[in-house]
């Protein structure tokens, strides 16, 4: 049996333990506690204050960058597409800055924009075999020939084209892409375009591949992609299309992609996984890269040139006269 004394023991102990926490934490403790959280603290502060560094430097890198490309390419692209026609496409995800940028920058150097159609969500969350079914019936208006296995999104693009190119069957293939509940297209694009900006998301999505896509304007038309979630799986397949990662800060430079494919000068452009150069080059059009009626305009100019110097006499022959 525990006896009185030894209960009296225990809650002296009690009380003297706590006497001695109360002393330790009102002085040494207390100051030695406070002396590490100080330092914690300023620690802290100076991390911060570092970050804050960082990210301004950083940010006026980018403002940099971003003042240099805009330098760069209106210098390079001033009416470098002048009568050119061109049609831009807006794929599901796509940004709409990215959009706009690349609208004015094409504008800017002389394009004539005949089309800003978008395509619907449709491509991507409809049923396949409802893709597959549609894009059987649209097959057979195509005047490309078409391989067996190729991708519902393959064909869709390439009617599409065929489209937007002002091929034949091109008002019933519209038609046929913007009839139903669930359109694949949010308006029929106007024909007559001789390259297609098809703009993509700036990452990749998992709801479909965006590569066949693209290949698919690119077997029947010249086309260039931007945006990484478009680009980077379409370099990764292989596309033959021209393409321009990083859309972000890349869209000004658009011009010198697009007059590039025009030239047969396709290739890959950015700085991403797969880019064969930073910057596009610097095509001289050529006469085969010349719109039909600008070409009959200047045959006709040449002729009338030849003509007149012909009928005008030299200086000799008037002073045999």
């Amino acid at each position: 049996m525990v006896s009185f004394r030894h209960h009296l023991v225990t809650i002296v102990a009690i009380f003297l333990a706590l006497a001695i926490g109360v002393a330790l934490g009102a002085g040494p403790l207390r100051d030695g506690a406070t002396n590490l959280l100080a330092g914690q603290n300023e620690e802290l502060i100076a991390e911060r204050d570092q970050l804050q560094s960082d990210l301004a430097a950083a940010s006026g890198s980018l403002e940099g960058r971003d003042a240099v490309v805009q330098a760069l390419a209106a210098e390079r692209s001033a009416d470098l597409l002048a009568g050119r026609v061109v049609a831009v496409l807006r794929l599901p995800g796509a940004e709409a800055d990215d959009v706009a940028a690349a609208a004015a920058s094409l504008t800017d150097a002389g394009a004539e924009i005949v089309s800003q159609a978008a395509v619907t969500d449709a491509w991507a969350e409809s049923d396949l075999s409802f893709r597959q079914s549609f894009a059987a019936q649209v097959a057979g208006y195509l005047t490309e020939t078409v391989a067996a296995d190729a991708t519902p999104e393959y064909v869709l693009s390439a009617a599409l084209a065929q489209v937007v190119t002002g091929g034949e069957d091109a008002e019933l293939i519209g038609e046929l892409l913007l009839a139903g509940d669930s359109p694949f297209v949010s308006e029929i694009p106007a024909g007559d375009a001789q390259a297609m900006i098809v703009m993509g998301p700036r990452e990749a999505t998992e709801l479909i591949d965006w590569a066949p896509v693209l290949e698919g304007f690119a077997a029947t038309m010249h086309a260039v992609g931007v945006g990484d979630g478009l680009v980077l799986p379409a370099r990764a397949a292989g596309s033959t299309a021209s393409t321009l990662d990083s859309s972000e800060f890349t869209v000004p430079l658009l011009p010198l992609a697009v007059a590039a494919e025009l030239a047969g000068m396709d290739g890959n452009w950015g700085v991403a996984e797969g880019a064969d150069a930073v910057l596009p080059p610097e095509p001289e059009l050529n006469e085969t890269d010349v719109p039909a009626d600008e070409a009959s305009e200047q045959a006709t100019d040449e002729a009338t040139e030849e003509a007149e110097d012909e009928e005008t006499p030299s200086d000799e022959e008037t002073d045999e006269g």
